[in-house]
């Protein structure tokens, strides 16, 4: 991949997209063999934010709600939402200084989410409808580098 692997790349993308969504935290989440999300790569989290979210079961959270509806999720304000509320995941959310999240699925040619790209608020937040669409950019892009990614070591 251009002599620079997976990880670099999928940083600078999410870097990217923060800065442009005016997000204060992101990351990207990738679909394991077992079908689990794993966070791959994270900008502004602490390790134990993390580990919590790499344990977490399958279906919690946006990431795991948005891949159960199959489209993208968006949580105004974690403290409010169905999601979280009366959850260890709000405790956590809180501690890290999350107040809002939204999770775009990640598609692959097929139409299987093989990602999750996430940004993260520290107030109560909304994404416009131009952001949404720029999140849907970056989920082709993403998936593009990852289906890539994968080719090339499969080739190997």
């Amino acid at each position: 991949m251009l002599k620079r692997n997976l990880s670099e790349i999928l940083s600078e993308t999410l870097h990217l997209v923060i800065e442009l969504a005016k997000a204060d935290f992101g990351n990207i989440q990738i679909v394991d063999p077992n079908g689990h999300l794993r966070i791959f790569v994270h900008q502004g989290f602490p390790d134990w934010w993390i580990d919590y979210w790499n344990t977490v079961s399958a279906g919690q959270g946006a990431c795991g709600t948005s891949i159960a509806l199959g489209e993208r999720v968006i949580v105004e304000d974690v403290a409010q939402s169905p999601i979280f509320v009366g959850t260890l995941a709000l405790e956590l959310q809180l501690k890290a200084g999350v107040r809002a999240v939204q999770s775009t699925p990640v598609l692959n040619q097929s139409g299987q989410v093989i990602a999750m790209l996430s940004t993260h608020y520290r107030s109560p937040h909304r994404p416009d409808a131009k952001t949404q669409e720029m999140l849907d950019m970056f989920a082709a892009v993403v998936s593009a580098l990852i289906e890539q990614s994968f080719k090339e070591r499969c080739s190997r």
